[in-house]
């Protein structure tokens, strides 16, 4: 089994938080952008998510992979992150479908280009939700992790072979 914990997926979109791009100065420009846009988000991707990838560890590459492919098959964000355009056009039209259309394309797209291969699903079977804070929070440093602590999937998540749509 392959222990995962979605805060990893939520890790990966940490340069597209507010406070990170208040802090950082990006925030203006970031916000501008239309991520159901391909090139702005191919941009944004490459601006501020793949330099901060570089940093991760083999293992916590391989931990935040196996959280987002889950997030994608679930069908939910990798984390809180505001996506501007996707969320602005969700807030506006409240079309949810259409949301999630546009947060499946973009995450895919964050998928291949940090990952380097297309997204395929596996089976939910295959996990176990790990929870314990010192996995959660440090994917990269395997000698800060204690006694693993596990949980049941969230209500709602598909049990069944997971699709790739």
């Amino acid at each position: 089994m392959k222990e995962i914990s979605l805060y990893h997926a939520e890790l990966i979109m940490a340069p597209f938080s507010e406070h990170e791009a208040e802090h950082y100065g990006y925030d203006e420009e970031l916000f501008s952008l239309d991520l159901v846009n391909p090139v702005q988000a191919e941009f944004a991707i490459g601006k501020w998510l793949v330099p901060h990838a570089a940093n991760w560890s083999a293992g916590g590459r391989e931990l935040r992979r196996e959280a987002s492919r889950i997030c994608i098959s679930q069908d939910m964000p990798f984390g809180n992150s505001w996506l501007p355009g996707i969320d602005d056009l969700c807030r506006v039209a409240g079309d949810l479908k259409e949301y999630s259309r546009n947060l499946a394309v973009f995450q895919r797209q964050v998928w291949e280009r940090l990952f380097g291969e297309r997204y395929s699903a596996l089976p939910l079977e295959q996990y176990v939700l790990r929870v314990d804070k010192e996995f959660e929070f440090f994917p990269d440093s395997p000698n800060l992790w204690t006694v693993p602590i596990y949980s049941s999937w969230p209500p709602g998540f598909k049990g069944r072979e997971l699709s790739a749509s």
